[in-house]
């Protein structure tokens, strides 16, 4: 005899606890199911961008809390909150495992409904030593870490013997909420490859095992949470097939986004918290799952949880009074000014990743302006070092917390041969995928347009020192001044300009550290400050009138 309900619901006599279990499973089956997903991604600063009134770990509790009015919400994070941060320098990311702890208003219990992986920034401290260090980053936490792709032991060839091992890190995470099993695995680049991690399995394998066998395992809902560039992101939706998860909520990149590839959503937030995205799942009573997304500003709209924010409060004041005494300096030692911009100086990521800024400007200058002598004619910059993620205004100061914030990373300089061919290679590797990624390239003593719709570069032409042009063929021989990062295998994927190499960098020529120039220009500034503007040198097509190709 055919029946509504499995086994033990079908029994002759049933209990009365077994009839009141019975009729909700009738009830969620005559009913909609829904969850909200909170998803983050990128974030670097505790307290966000106070100065604008924007972002922070506080405001992320306030939403939360909002939504959980609502109804069920799991929150999830794709990764690079550890570092790099002015704070994590001293506390190696500390601070951000303790604000996440509270981050469902809970204290010390274990937050069921919390999820995040790693972005390559949790392994900036490569060395096998500090996998210890990331292990009790993990065991600390009050929350699961989904390292779907990521193999723990030592690196072959490295000689570390270390290897991670922490309760709290998971090759999946299945989640009941709001009458949904909500099932997550994640994949994270492999750009940086520390020496305690043996291997990051190929994101689509890794999908294409895991996605199907969670769903076979009762899986209502199945969300891929990465940390990979949106081309691989895009690339890894594409190829998925009948393995694709239900929405992807990535990372890495620093720009929103909100597209659907192959009818599935692909998201991401801004970094920094300065927004998140709000994705309503609902599985309706005939079976049909949507996936409707939302972008929310964490701004002034959204007030700061108060706890939370005097929880990131004291852990900025402790870094401070830390940093400044071990230099002999009293506790306002960060907010002293250095100089000041007479004009906006603007790196936000939105804009410093995407398109030319006038901060990027002066600072690409400073870099070739300082090694003219020694043969430089360009000036590459990879955004991803610029990490300030602010827009100043006209007559702001700025103080040394701008400048540790700006340069988190060593700034020494290199500098490289390279021809025609090879610039307009490195050129078009910078525009390639176009959504706020690091590599995205400022440059001085050039002039060319970008094409976002066909992802190309063209009218590539060099500035000359008395500001005329001349075209440069592929055959020519430039000297260009980079970042070391860019150079030198030994720092990591070098952003991916392997088209830059090691042996056409110049030896014997002693260059200046970026962060040495800027520190002299601000002195050398006075009282009216840096001037700070753009004067066209990467003429974007969506956005100006360009010359025809």
């Amino acid at each position: 005899m055919h029946t509504a309900f499995p086994w033990p619901c079908s029994a002759a006599f049933l209990a009365l606890s077994l009839l009141t279990s019975c009729a909700k499973q009738g009830s969620l089956a005559r009913t909609d199911r829904s969850v909200t997903i909170l998803h983050a991604n990128d974030t670097y600063r505790i307290l966000g961008l106070p100065e604008d009134d924007l972002g922070g770990v506080a405001r992320l509790r306030t939403l939360r809390t909002r939504l959980e009015a609502d109804g069920a919400v799991i929150v999830t994070h794709a990764g690079d909150l550890l570092a790099p941060s002015l704070l994590s320098k001293d506390t190696h990311g500390a601070h951000m495992i303790d604000a996440l702890n509270h981050l469902d208003g809970q204290g010390d219990a274990y937050d069921e409904r919390l999820v995040i992986t790693v972005g390559n920034h949790e392994f900036d401290r490569g060395d096998c030593s500090e996998g210890r260090t990331l292990e009790g980053m993990l065991d600390d936490s009050e929350f699961a870490w989904v390292t779907s792709n990521v193999v723990w032991g030592p690196k072959a060839g490295s000689g570390c013997d270390t290897v991670v091992a922490s309760s709290n890190t998971f090759p999946h995470r299945v989640i009941d909420a709001g009458g949904l099993r909500v099932a997550i695995v994640s994949a994270s680049t492999g750009k940086t490859h520390p020496d305690f991690v043996q291997d990051f399995l190929d994101p689509q394998t890794v999908l294409r095992e895991q996605v199907p066998a969670l769903r076979a395992d009762g899986a209502d809902v199945v969300i891929a949470l990465t940390h990979l560039g949106v081309d691989e992101d895009r690339a890894l939706l594409a190829s998925l097939g009948d393995a694709r998860p239900d929405v992807l909520l990535g990372g890495h990149d620093h720009a929103a986004i909100s597209e659907q590839v192959e009818g599935t959503w692909l998201l991401k937030a801004d970094a920094d918290l300065l927004s998140a995205q709000v994705v309503r799942i609902t599985l309706a009573k005939d079976g049909t799952l949507s996936v409707a997304p939302t972008l929310a500003a964490l701004d002034a709209s959204i007030p700061p949880d108060p706890a939370v924010d005097r929880l990131a409060k004291g852990h900025v004041a402790a870094f401070d009074a830390r940093w400044c005494g071990a230099r002999g300096l009293d506790n306002a030692c960060l907010d002293a000014v250095v100089g000041k911009t007479a004009t906006v100086f603007d790196l936000d990521e939105t804009h410093v990743r995407t398109v030319e800024t006038g901060a990027a400007d002066w600072l690409a200058d400073l870099a070739l302006d300082a090694h003219r002598t020694d043969g430089a004619q360009v000036a590459l910059l990879n955004s991803g070092s610029l990490r300030l993620n602010r827009r100043l205004p006209a007559g702001a100061t700025l103080t040394r917390r701008h400048l540790e914030e700006l340069f988190p990373f060593p700034t020494d300089l290199r500098l490289v041969h390279l021809t025609g061919a090879q610039l307009l290679e490195v050129l078009t590797h910078s525009v390639h995928g176009w959504t706020g990624s690091g590599h995205w390239l400022q440059v001085a003593g050039i002039r060319f347009t970008h094409d976002p719709t066909t992802a190309s570069v063209r009218d590539l032409v060099q500035v000359l020192d008395d500001g005329t042009t001349a075209p440069i063929a592929p055959t020519d021989r430039l000297i260009a001044v980079v970042p070391r990062y860019l150079v030198d295998p030994t720092l990591g994927d070098r952003d991916g300009y392997t088209m830059l190499l090691p042996s056409d960098v110049l030896s014997g020529v002693q260059t200046t550290p970026l962060r040495k120039l800027v520190e002299a220009a601000l002195a050398g500034a006075g009282a009216d400050g840096i001037q700070a503007t753009k004067d066209g040198r990467i003429c974007n097509t969506l956005h100006q009138a360009c010359p025809a190709p």
